[in-house]
């Protein structure tokens, strides 16, 4: 639910305030000079974690400028981007895949597994191809706030709406089938067979023991993720 709440909001923000551009491939370059390149499909272009103005030629061809430092962004015969650089004082020359990320080039994963501690206690942790956590904690709450638009606040409501309506509902379930009300006769106990509870019990346990076997169990599972 929260996820389809999350959508809908992004949606109907990105119509309303999303000009009409050609899509970006996805990005994971650096040129000489230490410069780095991401993005995401579709865009926005980041240079240097900045995020850059796109100026879009056609479908196989754009910039992206920031500052005094311009990167071509050329798309292939075969659909691979091809950069180059631009920067202060007429250097130039050619962009090639990050190391360790030439798999994203061509829409594979783009976050590798890392643990890393930053100053301060700031504990960051990421499986193979995401999510981020920090502080043990999925970070998609906080991406939403870091894009410093108010759309991004709108779709943090919606989930966090959506998240007090789902206990609101489960509360309310709770209620109608167990709770005593008032003009509505109590419901006499009956025990049940063994047979009857047989499904729900190899559910729980199934559950427990996979919940603590998951570190064995995420393999197979990660296709059908």
């Amino acid at each position: 639910m929260n996820k389809l709440i999350l959508a809908t909001g992004l949606a109907a923000a990105c119509l309303m305030t999303a000009p009409a551009q050609a899509a970006v491939p996805q990005l994971n370059f650096t040129c000489a000079d230490g410069i780095a390149v991401h993005a995401d499909e579709s865009g926005p272009v980041y240079i240097d974690g900045e995020e850059a103005e796109l100026e879009v030629f056609n479908d196989d061809y754009s910039e992206a400028s920031l500052g005094e430092t311009t990167i071509s962004i050329a798309i292939n015969t075969d659909g691979t981007p091809a950069l180059s650089y631009t920067g202060p004082g007429g250097t130039n020359g050619i962009c090639n895949p990050t190391p360790g990320t030439e798999t994203a080039a061509t829409g594979g994963a783009t976050i590798p597994f890392f643990n890393a501690e930053c100053p301060g206690e700031l504990f960051v942790h990421a499986d193979e191809g995401g999510p981020v956590y920090l502080n043990g904690k999925e970070a998609a709450f906080t991406a939403l706030i870091d894009l410093g638009a108010w759309w991004g606040w709108a779709a943090l409501a919606g989930i966090v709406a959506g998240s007090v309506l789902t206990v609101v509902y489960a509360a309310r379930f709770v209620w109608g089938a167990f709770a005593a009300k008032r003009g509505v006769a109590p419901v006499a106990d009956q025990r049940e067979p063994a047979d009857f509870l047989l499904a729900p019990g190899v559910l729980a346990a199934a559950a427990v023991v996979l919940g603590i076997a998951a570190p064995w169990v995420d393999g197979w599972l990660d296709g059908y993720a």
